[in-house]
């Protein structure tokens, strides 16, 4: 028996606003350390400009209609 209308919409908006919280806490430690590592913010640009591009690439490979 599947979840009651009433439970499955509360729970939706909770895990996106969980997982945007934790997505972006990581975002942050991530592009400190490329910053104190390299010394320039030009790490810091370039960090999520490649994590784009990861995520269109299986979208640019996709074959068919």
């Amino acid at each position: 028996m599947p979840f009651p209308s009433r439970v499955r919409f509360a729970a939706a908006p909770a895990s996106y606003a969980i997982g945007s919280i934790a997505g972006e806490a990581f975002a942050l430690a991530i592009t400190k350390a490329l910053v104190a590592s390299t010394g320039t913010t030009t790490s810091a640009a370039l960090y999520p400009a490649g994590a784009t591009a990861i995520m269109l690439a299986p979208a640019a490979q996709k074959r068919g209609p």
